[in-house]
């Protein structure tokens, strides 16, 4: 399918980025930007596209035709360019498109750049104040610099997250909750420091080098805990045991298993709470009524909070809660999200046709701009604007179609 590039929020139209990278982070980036309003190109070779267009992890089913949906995920919004980067002509179209970019992404590490000359001297020596973007697993310095790396490896094992969420008697540590968890988070990282370079760019006509890693990214989710570590003198920082917590700041179970999860740390909730939940008295009793009362006695207050919520359901609780003023959420499915009021009234997830003609349902960005609501599109069928883009940097017809027989192009 043909995806336009016009965007209920353009604050980057105008603005071209070169997109050559594949998997996760890069990729994120690139979608954001062509979200924002970018005219995105995504860069694949012409006989092995991106992985992700076949890819479909966790039990999702491959697409009998088009593109999987992890591919849409990750390059929404963006035109697809098939160009051959071993063939010297290929390279040569891609350098001519650089030449009308403003940001040219990439996820290759330094060697392949190198071997394929689209490292940053190659591009800056086409168009000088281009902003570079780039990724790596472990940052571009240190014994493990030239070391590939995913976000389960560097994000998620490295940087700390996975031994905090695992018990220390598990078998293994925990897993990752979703596929590219880490190169989400990454990727919108990646993508806000090119916005800030493009700013320095117009204040000061300078291109930059713009880095992120995985291992750095996982460290800033982690850097609360990175630091309170480093101040107790420990490897780790764990919450204390359940029971010996403030009891408005845990999940609990329901009458049907499900869980809410309540988080009301200030002392002024609980009468609140009391009064909503049917227990008056609470407020009034010396080992509840205040909050060092309840610190001091937690684990019978957990109890208590506990044998209430175990007797009405889900549905109950959020229908008593929504009477309180104390912040609270249900602890939702993920595919509960599509019919959740809030994500419907404030537009966070989009039906979009993708390039085989289903219809998926896609994450709005975590940022909203004037109350504008975005107009997320699907990626684009390989190669789809290979044409149109090289029309655009000057290439005729004739051109093209040799390009085409030279195998320097789709």
């Amino acid at each position: 399918m043909v995806v336009g590039r016009e965007s209920a929020v353009d604050i980057l139209k105008g603005f071209r980025v070169l997109d050559v990278s594949s998997h996760g982070v890069v990729p994120m980036a690139g979608s954001i930007l062509a979200d924002w309003g970018a005219d995105v190109i995504k860069v694949e070779d012409p006989e092995q596209p991106d992985l992700t267009r076949g890819g479909t992890p966790w039990g999702v089913p491959p697409p009998e035709r088009g593109s999987g949906h992890l591919y849409h995920v990750f390059n929404r919004g963006k035109r697809s360019a098939a160009i051959n980067l071993k063939n010297e002509r290929g390279r040569e179209v891609l350098l001519r498109i650089a030449e009308t970019s403003d940001v040219f992404l990439t996820s290759f590490l330094s060697g392949v750049r190198r071997r394929l000359g689209i490292d940053v001297d190659d591009i800056r020596a086409r168009r000088a104040n281009i902003i570079y973007g780039r990724n790596t697993g472990r940052g571009t310095k240190g014994p493990f610099a030239e070391l590939g790396g995913f976000d389960a490896t560097s994000y998620w094992s490295r940087a700390g997250v996975a031994a905090a969420t695992s018990a220390p008697d598990q078998a293994v540590p925990t897993t990752m909750p979703a596929p590219a968890f880490g190169d989400s988070q990454t990727g919108f990282a990646l993508a806000s420091g090119v916005i800030a370079a493009l700013l320095h760019r117009e204040r000061t006509g300078k291109g930059m080098v713009v880095d992120t890693s995985l291992l750095n990214s996982g460290m800033w989710a982690m850097q609360t805990a990175i630091v309170g570590a480093t101040l107790l003198g420990t490897e780790e920082m764990r919450r204390p045991p359940r029971g010996s917590s403030a009891p408005l700041v845990n999940s609990y179970r329901t009458k049907d298993g499900r869980f809410v999860h309540l988080c009301m740390q200030q002392q002024h909730y609980w009468p609140s709470f009391c009064d909503a939940v049917g227990r008056p008295e609470w407020k009034e009793d010396p080992r509840l009524a205040t909050h060092e009362a309840r610190d001091e006695n937690g684990a019978y207050c957990v109890k208590l909070v506990e044998d209430l919520f175990a007797k009405r359901t889900l549905a109950e609780w959020k229908e008593v809660l929504a009477g309180q003023r104390g912040p609270f959420d249900p602890v939702q499915k993920v595919g509960e999200l599509v019919n959740d009021p809030q994500v419907v009234a404030n537009g966070y997830m989009a039906d979009v046709e993708d390039d085989a003609g289903r219809t998926l349902s896609l994450v709005a960005p975590p940022v909203q701009f004037d109350g504008a609501r975005y107009e997320t599109r699907s990626g684009s069928a390989h190669g789809a604007h290979t044409d149109e883009v090289l029309a655009e940097v000057g290439y005729n017809m004739d051109e093209i179609i040799q390009l085409k027989v030279d195998g320097a192009i789709l």
